[in-house]
C-alpha cells in the first residue's frame, strides 16, 4: 500500500489499530446452532443499511456513525454495546412477518444511542473485537469454527450467561425515552410506527409471566402495558400512520429471512420453500439449500434461472461465483465475482472474494493477476479494515511475490486484530527485520510502499510495548 502522507498515517496508525480491534470478521462457514456468533453476508448488510439510513438522517447522524452487527442465534434480542453499534440477533429478523417490526426495533435502539443507554465495559473489552465484547456482555466461551466463505460469517459459539442478560437490562425508564426517540425518528423519515407497536404487543403478555419463561427480548427490555398504550397513542399522533413501506423493502425482508433459514438450518428450510419455488425467494432459498448439502450442480442450475430473471443482481452474481469456486471452476467465479463488483463497487466483502479467486488462479507465478487481486484488497481495506481475512490473503500474495516484508507486516496486522500479541510481535519483528538497511536502524529506500510499511511496523511494536506497559 502506497502511503502518501507518512507522518499523518504514523500518528493514526495506533487509533486505527484500536478501531480495529472492535471489529473481527472471519469468513468461515455458518453453522445451525442457537449460540451467539457474528455473521458478514454483503447482501443482509446492504438491506440493513438501506433501511437505518432514514432512521440515521432523523436523528441526525451520518451513516458511518452506527453499525449493526448481526448476530447469528434463534433468540429474539437487539442491544447497544461498545459505542454506537447495534447487535441483532436473526431470531428477531426470522420471527416477524414484516419488515417493519424489525425497522421499529432498530428506530428504539438508536433511541438507546441517543439517550447514553449503552452497554458499559472495561477498557479491554472497548477495544476488542466485536466477538469478544459478545463473549464479554454474555459471558460466552469464544471457539472459532473454520470452514467454507458461505453467509460471509465469523462462528463463536457459546451459551449466554444469566449476569450477562441482567448487564444488558434496561430500565423501564431509559425504555420509554428510546420509544418516544423512536416514534421521533420514524415521523421525520416519514415511516409509520405500526411495526414497533406491532412487535411490542407481541411481547405484552409476557410481563406477567416468570422471567426464565419470557422472550430474551422481553428479559432486557422489559415491555410493559403503559410502553404499549404510549406506543399506541404515538401512533395515532402519527401522520404516515396507514403508510406502507416500499415493496421492495418487503420482498428484501423476505430474501434477507430465505438466506438466514437456508444456511442456518437447511433441512427445515426445504420443507418451508419448497412450496414456493415458484417464486424468487424460494428459488433462492433452494439453490442455497442445495449449496449448503452439497448438490453445487443443482445450486448452479436455480442460480442460472435466477440470472435471468434479475441480470443485475449483484448479490445473485455474488453467490454464483461462491458455487463455481467451490466447484473448482474458478475463471468461471471471477467472471461471476468480477460482475458482481461491477454492479455493487462498495461490496467491499464481494471484492476480497473476488481477490481469494484471483490469487487461487494465479498460484506464484501470475504476478499481473496477484497485483489484480491485492488492489481489489486495498479497495475493500477502505471499509473492512477490520476484518483479518483480508490481511491474511494479503500477507499470502506478498508471500508468493517474493516481499517477505510485507508479507510479515500483514500478519502481525491479522494478529493484532484477532488479539493475539504474542504472534503480533513475533510478525512485526521480522517485517522489521526484513524491511530495515543493514544498519538495523533505518528501512530501506526502495519505494515508498516499503517506507509506509516500516512506520507501520514501528507503530505495532509501540502499541505492543504500551499495551504491555498498561497491564
Amino acid at each position: 500500500m502506497v502511503l502518501q502522507n507518512h507522518q499523518h498515517n504514523r500518528h493514526n496508525f495506533i487509533s486505527i489499530i484500536l478501531s480495529a480491534l472492535l471489529f473481527l470478521a472471519v469468513q468461515a462457514s455458518i453453522t445451525p446452532t442457537a449460540a451467539q456468533s457474528i455473521i458478514r453476508d454483503s447482501e443482509i448488510e446492504a438491506t440493513l443499511k438501506t433501511w437505518l439510513k432514514p432512521l440515521l438522517k432523523s436523528a441526525n447522524m451520518s451513516e458511518g456513525d452506527v453499525r449493526i452487527i448481526l448476530v447469528a442465534s434463534d433468540q429474539v434480542n437487539a442491544f447497544v454495546a461498545g459505542g454506537r453499534n447495534i447487535f441483532l440477533y436473526t431470531g428477531l429478523i426470522l420471527e416477524p412477518e414484516m419488515a417493519s417490526e424489525v425497522i421499529g426495533v432498530m428506530a428504539h435502539e438508536l433511541g438507546h444511542i441517543e439517550g447514553g443507554h449503552l452497554v458499559r465495559m472495561r477498557a479491554e473489552l472497548e477495544t476488542a473485537s466485536y466477538q469478544s465484547m459478545l463473549a464479554g456482555i454474555l459471558g460466552i466461551g469464544i471457539a472459532a469454527l473454520g470452514g467454507q466463505p458461505e453467509i460471509g460469517s465469523a462462528i463463536y459459539s457459546g451459551g449466554a450467561s444469566a449476569a450477562g442478560k441482567q448487564f444488558l437490562k434496561h430500565s423501564r425508564t431509559q425504555e420509554s425515552a428510546a420509544d418516544q426517540a423512536a416514534l421521533k425518528y420514524m415521523e421525520s423519515a416519514g415511516l409509520s410506527p405500526k411495526g414497533l407497536l406491532s412487535f411490542m404487543q407481541k411481547l405484552e403478555g409476557q410481563e406477567l409471566i416468570s422471567s426464565q419463561y419470557q422472550n430474551e427480548y422481553m428479559r432486557t427490555h422489559p415491555v410493559t402495558r403503559d410502553r404499549v398504550q404510549a406506543m399506541r397513542a404515538g401512533l395515532g399522533r402519527s401522520s404516515y400512520a396507514t403508510k406502507e413501506l416500499p415493496d421492495k423493502w418487503q420482498e428484501d425482508f423476505l430474501r434477507m429471512k430465505a438466506k438466514i433459514r437456508a444456511y442456518t438450518t437447511p433441512s427445515q428450510a426445504m420443507s418451508i420453500y419448497v412450496r414456493q419455488r415458484d417464486t424468487v425467494v424460494g428459488q433462492y432459498a433452494l439453490a442455497i439449500i442445495d449449496y449448503r448439502q452439497g448438490r453445487l450442480g443443482a445450486a448452479q442450475e436455480k442460480m442460472a434461472a435466477l440470472l435471468v430473471k434479475e441480470p443485475s443482481n449483484p448479490y445473485f452474481h455474488e453467490f454464483n461465483g461462491q458455487i463455481l469456486r467451490e466447484d473448482q471452476q474458478i475463471d468461471a467465479a471471477i467472471k461471476s465475482y468480477t460482475k458482481a463488483v461491477n454492479l455493487a463497487p462498495e461490496a467491499s466483502l464481494i471484492r476480497i472474494d473476488l481477490a481469494k479467486a484471483l490469487s487461487e488462479k494465479a498460484g506464484r507465478n501470475n504476478v499481473k493477476l496477484l497485483q489484480d487481486a491485492l488492489d481489489h484488497l486495498n479497495r475493500a481495506r477502505q471499509t473492512e479494515r477490520q476484518t483479518p481475512s483480508l490481511y491474511r490473503l494479503a500477507a499470502t500474495i506478498y508471500g508468493r511475490m517474493g516481499e517477505n516484508g510485507l508479507a510479515q507486516l500483514y500478519l502481525a496486522e491479522e494478529a493484532v486484530l484477532k488479539g493475539d500479541m504474542g504472534e503480533a510481535r513475533m510478525f512485526a519483528r521480522r517485517a522489521q527485520a526484513a524491511l530495515r538497511e543493514d544498519d538495523g536502524e533505518t528501512p530501506k529506500k526502495e519505494s515508498k510502499i516499503t517506507q509506509g510499511a516500516w512506520l507501520r511496523v514501528q507503530d505495532i511494536l509501540q502499541y505492543l510495548d504500551n499495551k504491555k506497559d498498561s497491564k
